[in-house]
């Protein structure tokens, strides 16, 4: 199955939202609180919606790798960055597993929890192991559980996004497609 232009821009402008809005506000965030949640928060939201509305396999890793390639490019020390690229890949792949239509149906609402929280925590691993120089073993398993809390709530939120999108327009009607 092919993409289409509207898919392809779908794609271009969730990873390009999800990247602006990680540049410019997880750093005050994190500034703030040392807490990495809304990352994850803005990273889960995206691809949840992007994987809603499109429902098709390499969607949630391309929008990851491009957020990766637009979040580097206007902030070349955010190489942490790579870390949500990678962990898109696992998010894409276990939606596909799971099933779309199980992921993102009202009665497996709470199903969708489970990549989100799982997708944070390897984010927050690879992070943690790779990107914060050397660190003990529990200092990294912490880091990747604060980023799974970033991912619960990223969830939470999606889920809530989805919701009240789902019961006005659902995947393929919007903009008069069927």
């Amino acid at each position: 199955m092919s993409w289409r232009s509207r898919d392809i821009a779908t794609i271009a402008i969730s990873a390009a939202l999800w990247s602006i809005l990680n540049a410019a506000i997880s750093p005050v965030f994190f500034a703030l609180t040392k807490m990495p949640f809304f990352c994850d928060l803005l990273g889960i939201l995206s691809l949840m919606v992007v994987t809603w509305r499109l429902r098709r396999v390499g969607v949630a890793t391309a929008t990851g790798l491009i957020a990766m390639l637009i979040t580097l490019s206007l902030n070349p020390y955010m190489i942490q960055f790579i870390g949500f690229g990678i962990a898109a890949i696992f998010f894409d792949l276990a939606c596909f597993a799971i099933g779309y239509s199980r992921v993102y149906d009202r009665f497996y609402s709470a199903l969708v929890l489970v990549p989100s929280v799982i997708m944070a925590f390897l984010a927050g691993i690879i992070i943690g192991s790779v990107f914060m120089g050397p660190r003990t073993p529990d200092f990294v398993l912490w880091w990747g559980l604060l980023h799974a809390i970033g991912g619960l709530a990223g969830g939470v939120v999606g889920a809530i996004v989805i919701g009240a999108t789902g019961r006005r327009v659902r995947p393929g009607q919007l903009n008069g497609l069927k």
